[in-house]
């Protein structure tokens, strides 16, 4: 029996990597590039940052969220030859603390939550999730971050974290997603129940599978039977 559905909440619940490209464009053209990329400077620095943080996250040395957007940042506006300022860094983590929450998170969750718990699994930390689920608008029963963990995920550890965190087992809870990679894939290896919100019309992988797939959340509390 399902007790809980927990989520992911960047890109699954508010638009995580839009804001903070958007923020990354805007500081490319307060130094002299292109926002919308007509030189190519801004994609460079927006793919270099991606890059550096992909890396971080799954070095061995373990660091918070803002820790890792902010180095990133810095390496990234070196390689295109610009100069990093400490507002730079605010200006990526406040898109980061702002991130709109997408139209369909509000009411599918109020639905849910109408038969479920709900909780959130996500590679963020306390500081930066409050304002996040403050946005979002809807309570949360549980809450389990990298920063309390020491890992991001796909790393197993996250979810074994989640699992404990609700007292559930793997078969009591259904997580939901837009992450192929860092939800779907190792939710896969531990047996959990996926519903994969692919709402950049991704192409998925059977391997990976079975998994529900869904464009939003909108269709997330009928699949789920509320």
């Amino acid at each position: 029996m399902i007790k809980f559905v927990t989520f992911d909440c960047y890109d699954t619940l508010v638009a995580y990597t839009a804001g903070k490209q958007a923020a990354i464009r805007e500081i490319v053209a307060g130094k002299g590039g292109d926002a919308q990329g007509a030189d190519g400077v801004a994609d460079a620095v927006v793919a270099a940052f991606e890059a550096h943080e992909r890396e971080l996250q799954t070095a061995p040395d373990f660091k918070v969220l803002t820790m890792v957007l902010r180095e990133s940042l810095t390496v990234a506006l070196a390689a295109a030859g610009f100069s990093h300022e400490e507002a730079d860094g605010e200006r990526v983590m406040q898109a980061v603390r702002e991130a709109r929450p997408f139209d369909d998170v509000a009411p599918a969750l109020e639905r849910l939550r109408r038969k479920y718990k709900t909780a959130i699994l996500s590679n963020s930390e306390r500081a930066v999730m409050e304002h996040n689920v403050a946005r979002i608008g809807v309570p949360f029963d549980e809450v389990v971050l990298a920063e309390e963990v020491g890992a991001y995920k796909p790393d197993h550890r996250m979810f074994e974290a989640l699992l404990a965190r609700c007292g559930c087992t793997k078969d009591e809870i259904v997580h939901v997603a837009q992450g192929f990679y860092h939800d779907i894939m190792p939710g896969h290896a531990l047996g959990i129940r996926r519903v994969w919100i692919n709402r950049n019309g991704l192409a998925g992988d059977k391997a990976y599978g079975p998994y529900d797939e869904l464009p939003d959340l909108e269709g997330v509390p009928g699949l789920l039977g509320v």
